[in-house]
């Protein structure tokens, strides 16, 4: 799935990331996904979404599931310019997490993911980013407050500091180390093999480090992924070779 391309131009908008990984609950369709987002496989990341709606989303787990397929989902189609598709999964995805958080208000998962969902609203109308932009600063916040383990409010928290300008508390080099801690968390508790959340937390900060002119860091990083996946055809074939292009090896 091509990720460069979701990495939008609002004030706090992200790299999609993005996406829950905090909780150890076990997700039906990991597999499935995996696959998809290491080959690229859009039509695939589509048919679980489909499963996962007509399943009917019975439990919690089950709705942040699917929620977190619809956040990369919308940020795929915002950076391929479908903003009318991406504007009907985007107020589904809402409606999902405000019925999680009618129930669970202090979810950490769906607080996080309900200022990302906004982010998201945002980027489809800059008119409004003034009144939106603080209310998704003000959920993932919270979230990380609620929890300031949970990877999902880390990485989210991390990419909101990258991207905010400076003005309203952006920070670059504190987005980073909190994704750098997301990172290592996931690391920590044996959720990295097998985990697109992981492969592509990896790659933000690749291209981040990138963005900053650490060239060598960022080859350090892309050689990590493949060696962990082989087979993840967007760093194999597109971004470590760039890397390459522009400061070989001696």
């Amino acid at each position: 799935m091509e990720r460069k391309k979701y990495k939008l131009t609002a004030a706090c908008i992200f790299i999609c990331m993005a996406i829950f990984l905090s909780a150890p609950a076990q997700k039906h369709y990991s597999q499935e996904i995996y696959r998809a987002y290491i080959s690229g496989d859009i039509d695939g990341w589509e048919r679980v979404i489909a499963t996962l709606e007509a399943s009917g989303t019975p439990t919690v787990a089950h709705k942040l599931e699917l929620a977190e397929y619809y956040y990369a989902h919308i940020g795929y189609l915002l950076g391929v310019g479908r903003k009318k598709e991406a504007k009907f999964f985007n107020e589904k995805a809402e409606t999902l997490i405000d019925n999680i958080l009618a129930a669970e208000p202090d979810n950490v998962t769906a607080t996080s993911l309900k200022g990302i969902f906004i982010a998201y609203k945002m980027e489809q109308n800059k008119i409004k980013a003034p009144v939106l932009g603080p209310q998704c600063i003000k959920y993932i916040k919270k979230a990380h407050s609620l929890d300031p383990a949970n990877i999902q409010a880390l990485s989210d928290l991390g990419n909101m500091y990258y991207h905010c300008p400076a003005v309203f508390g952006g920070d670059k080099a504190k987005g980073m180390k909190y994704l750098r801690e997301a990172a290592r968390s996931m690391e920590n508790r044996s959720l990295s093999e097998g985990n697109w959340f992981y492969l592509n937390l990896l790659t933000i900060l690749a291209e981040y480090e990138v963005e900053s002119g650490s060239i060598d860091n960022a080859r350090e990083i892309y050689e990590k992924v493949l060696r962990l996946e082989p087979d993840f055809i967007r760093v194999k074939n597109q971004l470590y070779p760039r890397i390459l292009i522009d400061a070989p090896r001696d």
